[in-house]
């Protein structure tokens, strides 16, 4: 599914700046600070590892939308291969050493600066000045000024200027012909005097040419690894930026097709969101009900796992948008019903997932109070069997087709959520904070009894509680709950 290997950091630009390598999609913007730029062009000068860069091999199962990086140009090409891991890295990297606009940064306040930058020759062979010192970021006009930018302190507007004050640019510094040229100007200007002659001969052997040489470890993605396969290394590699996700991925599949599945997913946001209990509902769990019902409706196994949702066809995603739109608002009134007001406040998110499903699947029939009750039964066995603590796919099928099917007196064999819940009274003492799914339940129960409970001392806890449970029991769905 990979293979490792080393490549010049020289190469890497040449194929940025052919458009051969670009980047997906789902890679956000480029947004490193002057100062970090500063840092990595003096750990390349010093022949530190930057790291390695994960690269993922165009041409397989992979559709996706790409674009050029930063600076590379417009023109508009198929990508032979995509940055997943580097992106920041090779961006910067890119803009610093071989653009020659100023890099449109920021500095370490987020405002948006342009810069230059260049090796000070003096500094950098200095054995007592730090590496970091001599790299010089400059303004747009390859200037520093001080005193709110009425004095100059230091002026690389020409290329006189920079011979002057022996300051080499680093975007001439990833092309051998580039910095030859600029080094036969640089001693033509000094007259070819023999003590720069030697200084450079220097900076050359310790930095320019080793830089030339630079290799970057390469992790390249074969073309024939699963989607899911490639969605797990870069969520376990990137953590450090913004993860990649299923949402992602599909994005940038849906881009190829001239579908923004950003901005339906913005409006689908404005929909949700007006239902208080709907609020907690992200972009994944959304595509995981998408799952859940398209894989149910065509009749094949049930599932909702990583690779059913990175297979998700966009045909089907907009077949059945609509209804599952209309499933989510039914799993909302549900919820009110039940006395759960506000997304704070239901016991466990991700069991909306597989609510939002069934309602779904259900339509018209979620309607009867039969099939209302059956519902309610099933949910508050996951709440109070603590069943959903987390996100489990399996589950979720499971509960989709065994719900479904009992609601609809299709059988009689109870849904596994139903059989495996398993509840002492006793964890009620147990209960230490009010965000706990049981303490959530409860209060629900107890709003739908229309009862008040208070502990006014620490002797009538017990019989609250108890107090509670009898209110809980006197629920079919709790009876069924707690007498199964």
């Amino acid at each position: 599914m990979f293979k490792s290997e080393e490549v010049s950091l020289s190469a890497l630009l040449d194929e940025i700046e052919t458009h051969d390598i670009q980047l997906p999609d789902f890679q956000r913007g480029w947004v490193w600070e002057d100062s970090r730029i500063c840092n990595l062009l003096a750990s390349l000068t010093m022949r530190y590892p930057i790291g390695a860069i994960m690269l993922l091999e165009s041409g397989g199962e992979f559709h996706f939308k790409c674009r050029n990086v930063e600076g590379s140009g417009s023109e508009k090409k198929d990508a032979k291969i995509m940055i997943l891991d580097g992106q920041q890295r090779l961006t910067s990297t890119f803009l610093s050493m071989r653009n020659k606009k100023p890099v449109e940064t920021q500095n370490d306040n987020k405002q948006p600066i342009k810069r230059y930058y260049y090796l000070d020759i003096k500094k950098a062979l200095d054995p007592n000045v730090d590496r970091l010192d001599a790299i010089v970021s400059v303004d747009e006009n390859k200037q520093i000024r001080k005193n709110i930018g009425r004095d100059i302190v230091l002026d690389l507007s020409t290329p006189e200027l920079e011979y002057k004050n022996k300051m080499i640019p680093f975007n001439r510094l990833s092309k051998e012909a580039e910095i030859n040229e600029w080094r036969n100007n640089y001693h033509e200007y000094y007259d070819y005097e023999k003590e720069i002659t030697k200084e450079y001969q220097k900076i050359d052997d310790l930095i320019i040419h080793p830089l030339l040489g630079y290799n970057v470890p390469i992790i390249r993605i074969l073309k024939n690894t699963p989607k899911e396969a490639v969605c797990e290394v870069f969520e376990n590699v990137n953590q450090g930026g913004v993860p990649l996700n299923v949402f992602e991925l599909l994005t940038a599949t849906y881009a190829a097709d001239n579908f923004d599945l950003r901005e339906k997913w913005r409006e689908t946001q404005e929909t949700l969101y007006k239902n208080e209990n709907l609020k907690s509902v992200d972009n994944v769990s959304f595509l995981t009900s998408m799952a859940l019902l398209t894989t149910y409706k065509n009749k094949g196994t049930v599932s909702c796992k990583k690779k059913d949702v990175l297979n998700l066809k966009l045909q089907d995603f907009k077949d059945n948008y609509d209804d599952l739109i209309e499933g989510f608002k039914k799993a909302n009134k549900l919820m009110v019903e039940m006395r759960i007001y506000s997304h704070e406040d239901i016991p466990y998110t991700t069991q909306i997932v597989p609510l939002a499903t069934i309602c779904t699947i259900l339509d018209n029939d979620f309607e009867n109070a039969s099939v209302k009750e059956k519902i309610k039964k099933w949910y508050w066995c996951g709440v109070f069997g603590e069943l959903y603590g987390s996100a489990n796919e399996s589950r979720f099928a499971l509960d989709l087709v065994q719900v479904v099917d009992w609601a609809l007196n299709k059988t009689e064999e109870l849904p596994k959520t139903i059989v495996d819940c398993n509840f002492s009274t006793m964890r009620l003492l147990g209960l230490q904070t009010k965000n706990s799914a049981a303490y959530k339940g409860i209060i629900a129960i107890i709003l739908n009894n229309g009862s008040n409970i208070i502990f006014s001392s620490v002797s009538n806890i017990t019989s609250s509680i108890s107090a509670i449970l009898q209110m809980a029991l006197s629920m079919d769905y709790s009876i069924m709950l707690m007498n199964r």
